[in-house]
């Protein structure tokens, strides 16, 4: 008789899981929404239903997340794109100003008027007046 009892709990355990499946879904699409908040609805809801889909085949789920994570690096790589942009024009900014005081310690490179916005365009003239100078 116990042995029939486990085996009867065991299929309510099974229909529970199937009634789960609907709440594990938009539970899972809640927290992809939510951490890459730059998916549409509808990438999010493909993402879930592959997952879904695929649950049996560890080789197709397993090419299913493999695709999702490039996906993810193609999208966000535009987005990096932007910070690291802030970070080459502070580069340039200190390669500026490292030029800016070498050219400073050196008597005849810069003007007596010229200011750290000037190098750049110092920079050009002074190859004219040179080439002037050379004639």
């Amino acid at each position: 008789g116990g042995g029939g009892g486990g085996g009867g709990g065991g299929g309510g355990a099974a229909q529970s899981v199937d009634d789960n499946v609907p709440l594990v879904h938009h539970f899972v699409a809640e927290r992809l929404a939510a951490s890459f908040p730059n998916l549409t609805a509808n990438q999010v809801q493909a993402s879930v239903d592959g997952l879904v889909e695929l649950h049996g085949d560890a080789v197709a789920f397993r090419e299913h997340v493999r695709d999702f994570i490039i996906f993810i690096r193609e999208e966000t790589a535009e987005e990096n794109e932007e910070l690291y942009a802030y970070e080459r024009e502070q580069a340039a900014r200190e390669a500026a100003a490292a030029e800016y005081q070498r050219k400073r310690l050196v008597p005849g490179l810069l003007k007596p008027s010229a200011t750290m916005d000037d190098v750049d365009a110092d920079d050009d003239r002074d190859d004219d007046d040179d080439d002037d100078d050379d004639d």
